[in-house]
């Protein structure tokens, strides 16, 4: 296992945040190679004290025999917003059950979360939600619209008719407050 620590200087606010999905992104590291973590990094487990298993979703893997990437959500029980929070990632599982869960991660305060990350959106229009099964449709969309993005994959929008459409069951009757958050990079 190895310890991660965050920057609470990052952290906004004046108080802790708990049960918050933080952004864990290892690069051509050794220990995730795919002899340490299994095909698709399914050896790969986070926690919070060294024991104590987090929630957990793999955005991005790729590896081979000498080393590998991740990009991984974790929901860190308590992150410290004026110390330092420490989580860790084990490896060397290579037999084991792919452990992430979405749904986990992400919890009732997320009513969707869509990394946008699916490949072949033109003939797979389904744009897959992490944390409430709330699907979206890609439509008019072509295949050079998957494109890379900060964190994995994105979609490129024509500014015209491309879009995703969520049905309208994600917006329950009685909801008179949301807040929607995008990450947007603008041509």
């Amino acid at each position: 296992k190895k310890v991660i620590s965050t920057n609470s200087t990052l952290v906004s606010g004046s108080s802790n945040l708990t049960h918050f999905p933080i952004l864990v992104k290892l690069t051509d590291d050794t220990d995730l190679s795919t002899t340490s973590v299994g095909a698709g990094g399914v050896g790969i487990r986070f926690t919070s004290d060294g024991t104590e298993l987090i929630d957990f979703e793999i955005d991005y893997y790729d590896g081979d025999s000498t080393d590998g990437t991740v990009h991984a959500w974790v929901k860190v029980p308590t992150l410290d917003y004026d110390d330092t929070t420490y989580i860790y990632i084990h490896y060397g599982q290579t037999g084991s059950p792919d452990l992430q869960d979405g749904p986990g991660t992400w919890d009732s305060d997320y009513r969707g979360v869509w990394h946008l990350n699916d490949s072949d959106v033109a003939s797979d229009t389904t744009i897959e939600d992490s944390a409430n099964n709330f699907d979206g449709t890609a439509q008019n969309m072509a295949d050079d619209d998957d494109v890379t993005g900060k964190i994995d994959g994105a979609l490129d929008f024509d500014g015209s008719n491309d879009r995703v459409r969520i049905g309208e069951a994600l917006f329950a009757a009685n909801t008179n407050a949301f807040t929607i958050s995008v990450w947007v990079k603008p041509d």
